[in-house]
């Protein structure tokens, strides 16, 4: 796995295709290259502190960014794909889809 740190939010973003729709409380986006891409996101934004999850998908990651941004990779989601879900203070829930 690679230190992190590298990216910020926005460069994780850049080429993702935009799928929200008006309803919900989430900013959905697409991406490609299934879990391992996830995961390499997940890396890349330089958690702080990381802990493995259970979800009912599989197992994850949890981290925390210098920021108080907390982040959540999964192998699979209610839609279907492997899932990077990024939660900055004060704005609304952004899902990445794989």
């Amino acid at each position: 796995m690679s230190k992190g740190g590298s990216k910020t939010v926005n460069d994780i973003l850049k080429g993702a295709e935009e799928t929200t729709r008006k309803v919900g409380k989430a900013s959905n986006y697409e991406k490609s290259g299934g879990y391992k891409q996830a995961l390499k996101d997940f890396e890349d934004l330089g958690p702080i502190s990381k802990k493995k999850i259970e979800t009912q998908y599989g197992d994850g990651m949890y981290g925390k960014l210098s920021d108080g941004t907390t982040i959540s990779v999964r192998p699979g989601s209610k839609t279907g794909g492997s899932t990077l879900e990024i939660k900055i203070p004060g704005k609304k829930l952004i899902k990445i889809r794989y």
